[in-house]
């Protein structure tokens, strides 16, 4: 292997496998992914049930989460029924009302919510110039308020059991402006209403934090940096000379952070923000 296709290789992350450790148990929790068939949504579901949780996948794709259920079961060699899946639009109040009302008679309690959702819709690359208002509301709708509809509803019955965890995610680029430097000619980019929209999850993450903690709900954001999902060496190479790390996030690296946050190890931790991003915002 020549020295320049060592150096690309390095710049991916490495296919790593993430253990959960003894102590870090959810047996018996129950727990909601939002967006559990996205990029990172998946990784999510099965970091949780590695850690002996039961899952309710809520996906607008319903297909796709039965794939995503399936795939994860048939590895781990897990009961079907450790994994169910829901097609609900977390931005539409009825949707979310029905899912959990089914997760809540199923399962009785709700013990843990990850708002992994997350809209790119047609033209959200656009420039600030030329950026629609209907791609921007579109944005806003499932970024931020989706989530916050979430933890609007699924809070009411953690707030009955006075206990409960919820995990927002947030971004690198909601707590630094994004380098635009090193998008090039790769067709993409990270807009404004990607950026504001993760900045006010962080932000709201605090807010929750304080306001639930007074009925034992905890509430903690995990911002990661850029997730490797096949790019364009050009743009790998950009990114690498800007990170620390020298690489993207291999998603399976946010399975811990979760663990950790969603855990009783985690219990006096919350309104965090946990930042995943090879260093990219310490310099």
């Amino acid at each position: 292997m020549g020295c320049s296709e060592r150096r690309k290789n390095a710049m991916k992350p490495k296919n790593i496998k993430i253990r959960i450790p003894e102590g870090f148990s959810l047996k018996g929790r129950i727990a909601i992914v939002t967006g559990g068939a996205g990029l990172i949504g998946p990784h999510f579901v099965e970091a949780l049930v590695e850690a002996g949780a039961r899952v309710a996948i809520l996906d607008l794709d319903e297909e796709k989460s039965k794939q995503v259920a399936s795939q994860i079961v048939r590895r781990l060699k897990l009961p079907v029924s450790r994994i169910v899946c829901y097609r609900a639009d977390v931005t539409v109040r009825k949707d979310v009302e029905t899912a959990v009302a089914a997760i809540i008679h199923r399962w009785k309690h709700i013990d843990i919510l990850v708002n992994a959702v997350m809209a790119v819709g047609p033209n959200f690359y656009d420039s600030l110039e030329s950026y629609t208002e209907e791609t921007w509301n579109l944005v806003m709708r499932c970024n931020v308020w989706g989530p916050f509809l979430c933890m609007q509803i699924v809070s009411r019955y953690m707030k009955k059991r006075r206990e409960g965890v919820i995990v927002n995610i947030g971004s690198m680029y909601g707590m630094v402006a994004a380098d635009q430097r090193i998008y090039g000619d790769t067709g993409i980019n990270s807009p404004a209403s990607y950026a504001a929209s993760k900045a006010a999850m962080i932000q709201l993450t605090r807010y929750a934090g304080v306001y639930f903690a007074p009925y034992g709900i905890r509430v903690n954001a995990i911002s990661p940096g850029g997730i490797y999902k096949g790019h364009k060496t050009s743009f790998l190479k950009e990114y690498a000379n800007r990170t620390p790390s020298g690489r993207m996030v291999n998603p399976q690296e946010l399975k811990g952070a979760l663990i950790y946050l969603v855990s009783p190890s985690a219990s006096s931790v919350t309104g965090h923000n946990l930042v995943v991003d090879g260093g990219w915002t310490a310099w």
